[in-house]
C-alpha cells in the first residue's frame, strides 16, 4: 500500500467510498468536487491502483498560523478495521507538519470517534449551540455579501482565538447558503430550510435580522456549548483554539 493524492482517474472511486461512508447526494458531492476538492490537498491510501481510503484538506488560519482541518475522513467497507484511517491519519500530520502547518483539526461525528482520535493526541475545544429565535421588530438592515466580503467581516467577528476558515470552505458554503451582513453581525442562512447556520456579531440582533428575512421562526448555531471539534498541535504545544465554526455538513 502506498498514501498519494489522486489523480482524475480516481474520482469514481473517491465518490463511491464517500458515499458508502456518508451517504451525501450525487448533487452535494458534484457540488464538493466542483468548489471544495482539489487533487493537492486529498490524500489516499491506494492499493494497488485504486484509492481504498482518502481524507480531503482545508486549509485556516489560527493565531496567524497555518492549520488543517481533516474532512470526510473515509475507509472502502471492503478494507475496514485493517488501521488504514490510522495509517493514513498520521501520514498526513507528518506531511503537513512538514509543509509548515502547525496543527490539524477534525470534527468527530461520534463521541466514540472523538475518543478514537484522543488516541492520537488530539484533544477538544471550542464549541457550538443550536438556540431558537422568533422574529421580531426592529427589523435589521442586511445585505448579501459576495465571498470575500463575507470573509473579510467574518474574520472581525470570529471569537478570539477562533479558526478563519476561508477560500474553498466559503466556495462550498455558497452552494447551499446565503451570507449576510448587517451593523455588528455576519449570517449564513440554508438555502433549504429556515436554519441559522452560524451567527457571529450582537446576538441581540438575530430576532430583527429574521424579521428582514421573513422567517417567523428558526434555529440559530452560535458559539458556545460543548466541544464540537479536535486539534492536534504538532509541536506538542498546550494551547487551543476556542471556535470552529463553519459547518461542512
Amino acid at each position: 500500500m502506498i498514501i498519494d493524492n489522486p489523480s482524475p482517474k480516481d474520482i469514481p472511486v473517491l465518490r463511491r467510498i464517500w458515499q458508502q461512508a456518508f451517504g451525501d447526494t450525487d448533487e452535494f458531492l458534484d457540488s464538493f468536487f466542483e468548489t471544495g476538492f482539489a487533487f493537492d490537498r486529498c490524500w489516499c491510501v491506494f492499493q494497488g491502483k485504486e484509492p481504498v481510503a482518502a481524507v480531503y484538506v482545508f486549509p485556516c488560519g489560527w493565531q496567524e498560523k497555518n492549520v488543517a482541518y481533516l474532512y470526510a475522513l473515509a475507509v472502502e467497507k471492503s478494507h475496514q478495521k485493517q488501521g488504514l484511517s490510522r495509517l493514513l491519519l498520521s501520514d498526513v500530520h507528518t506531511k503537513l507538519h512538514l509543509a509548515g502547518y502547525a496543527g490539524a483539526i477534525m470534527e468527530p461525528a461520534t463521541e466514540s470517534l472523538r475518543r478514537y482520535y484522543e488516541t492520537m493526541g488530539y484533544r477538544s475545544f471550542g464549541g457550538r449551540k443550536d438556540c431558537e429565535f422568533t422574529a421580531k421588530d426592529p427589523a435589521q438592515s442586511v445585505t448579501k455579501l459576495p465571498p470575500l466580503a463575507y470573509e473579510l467581516a467574518r474574520r472581525t467577528l470570529l471569537p478570539a482565538g477562533g479558526i478563519t476558515q476561508e477560500g474553498a470552505f466559503t466556495m462550498m458554503l455558497q452552494k447551499y447558503a446565503f451570507c449576510y451582513g448587517g451593523d455588528g453581525f455576519v449570517a449564513t442562512v440554508s438555502m433549504e430550510e429556515p436554519f441559522v447556520l452560524e451567527f457571529l456579531g450582537d446576538e441581540r440582533k438575530i430576532p430583527g435580522f429574521l424579521k428582514t428575512l421573513q422567517i417567523e421562526r428558526a434555529k440559530v448555531r452560535l458559539p458556545g456549548g460543548q466541544p464540537t471539534a479536535v486539534y492536534l498541535d504538532f509541536a506538542g504545544e498546550e494551547e487551543l483554539p476556542t471556535y470552529f465554526g463553519l459547518p461542512m455538513d
